[in-house]
């Protein structure tokens, strides 16, 4: 099975080993942090001057803990992809493709069978994204991913998939 086929199976971005560490290690850190704060607080001799030192560190590890759980489920929802239902021949939706990525500057990073990878134009006011088009005989496939580091991503990237998405719709 080719690698888009299980991307579309899996409906998620197919990614290196290297992207997913660098997508899951702001939730692994802040997640060791906030455990090993709370197991030293909790279940070590540690010292306290006051009690709202212990309650205040707590607190701390508390919020460290809910931040890396939060970030890994708020990671995975990143990959999933955007469907556009379409009956259009494998050639119409490469062209589609391709005339969105031309017309947006974008520069295509990769292409492989029915995959399609750009990245879009740098700008001083927004992180870089990578575009992940994959199609089939059923449709279009989209998703948005940060290039760089970053733990919370506040929506852009969903909102530049479904631009995308929108692009697509318009050229069926």
């Amino acid at each position: 099975m080719q690698r888009y086929q299980q991307a579309i199976i899996n409906d998620k971005v197919p990614l290196s080993i290297f992207d997913l560490v660098l997508f899951y290690t702001s939730s692994l850190f802040a997640l060791v942090v906030g455990l090993i704060f709370f197991y030293r607080i909790n279940f070590t001799d540690f010292k306290f001057d006051t009690t709202n030192q212990a309650i205040i560190l707590n607190i701390f590890s508390i919020v460290f803990i809910a931040f890396g759980i939060y970030t890994a489920i708020l990671n995975r929802q990143h990959f999933k992809f955007k469907f556009i239902e379409s009956s259009k021949s494998k050639e119409e939706k490469e062209k589609i493709i391709l005339g969105i990525a031309n017309k947006s500057n974008w520069t295509l990073i990769k292409k492989d069978t029915n995959n399609f990878k750009f990245t879009d134009t740098f700008s001083w006011s927004k992180w870089r994204y990578n575009i992940t088009v994959i199609y089939d005989d059923n449709g279009f496939y989209v998703n948005a991913l940060t290039t760089q580091w970053k733990p919370i991503d506040r929506g852009t990237g969903k909102k530049i998939a479904l631009e995308t998405v929108d692009k697509i719709k318009g050229c069926l």
